[in-house]
């Protein structure tokens, strides 16, 4: 597969108005410079894809290990309706449906899920939710995979989710967790400072709402159930060596 190589914002390249106007600790939805930057690099690359004029776009982040199958579920993609679909996997059990629909591709099986898709390290978007999320007032109310698979928050919420089963890319450092390469090292690391009171408050009882819905939804819709995600074909060995050289 061809890839185009877009940079990472990194925190020196905030100014101070962008760090007042997202990363105030005294905001309720404060966030930390890191995850700024990586909302704002997601944003550079759907700028990106909307320039080329294709109708839907891979985005990785850099340390993505990929499945063998990736390249024939790209294409055969295509006829399915989304918005979003990850394709990493998670290491964490989600909520998901017990009996997926009919949305298939390549022998991988696409479900609907209720809680959120943690990572951001590999989806498939769509050119009509790449123009929404960019001009989502609400985009920086949440770190970047939230703001992507909360299926109960705005922006998420206003999209069709899937989430990829078996999944096609997992993160390096959980594909390896031996191996200590600059590569499953993030460049745009920073200090997270602490938020105050009123902001932990806030997202106490934004959680807590999460897990009332979640709750509800498991006792009176018993059709989602909570899984582990695995990774198809996973590939350790290569993905080491390309680190190394």
């Amino acid at each position: 597969m061809n890839a185009t190589h877009i940079p990472a914002v990194e925190p020196s390249q905030l100014t101070p108005q962008t760090r007042q106007k997202y990363c105030n600790p005294n905001a309720l939805n404060m966030l930390s410079p890191q995850q700024v930057c990586c909302t704002f690099s997601h944003i550079r690359a759907w700028e990106g894809f909307l320039r080329t004029g294709e109708p839907h776009a891979l985005i990785l982040e850099d340390d993505a290990v990929l499945s063998d199958s990736l390249p024939d579920f790209l294409e055969n993609v295509a006829p399915i309706e989304f918005d979003l679909i990850s394709i990493e996997a998670p290491y964490r059990r989600l909520l998901v449906e017990k009996k997926p629909g009919p949305e298939r591709v390549a022998g991988i099986q696409l479900r609907k899920f209720r809680s959120t898709s943690w990572g951001s390290a590999g989806y498939v978007i769509s050119a009509g939710a790449a123009r929404k999320l960019v001009n989502s007032p609400r985009l920086f109310n949440l770190p970047m995979d939230a703001a992507l698979f909360c299926p109960l928050e705005k922006p998420g919420c206003e999209l069709k989710l899937f989430q990829a089963d078996p999944a096609l890319c997992v993160q390096l450092k959980n594909a390896d967790q031996q191996h200590n390469s600059e590569a499953s090292q993030s460049n745009i690391y920073e200090f997270i400072t602490p938020a105050t009171w009123r902001g932990r408050t806030s997202r106490w009882k934004r959680h807590l709402r999460w897990g009332v819905i979640k709750g509800w939804e498991m006792l009176c819709k018993p059709r989602y159930a909570r899984r582990t995600i695995p990774f198809e074909k996973e590939s350790l060995s290569d993905s080491r060596n390309n680190a190394q050289s």
